[in-house]
């Protein structure tokens, strides 16, 4: 599926994920390193679909999966 204009996040909203970033790893982190985490996590944001799944649990004589 191609990316389109929604994929990608404003540069305003990188600067804010970025910033975040830098106060969960601290002040020797990478400033670069944090722009890119917080684009790909942007990102990843916008195009994941959520996953959904049925919980299947084990009755006595059946394996799980």
């Amino acid at each position: 599926m191609p990316n389109t204009e929604d994929d990608f996040p404003t540069h305003e909203q990188i600067e804010a994920k970025a910033h975040e970033i830098y106060l969960h790893r601290g002040e020797n982190s990478s400033a670069v390193e944090n722009w890119l985490i917080a684009e790909n996590q942007l990102r990843q944001e916008r195009t994941s679909k959520p996953i959904t799944f049925k919980l299947m649990t084990a009755t006595a004589g059946q394996r799980s999966l």
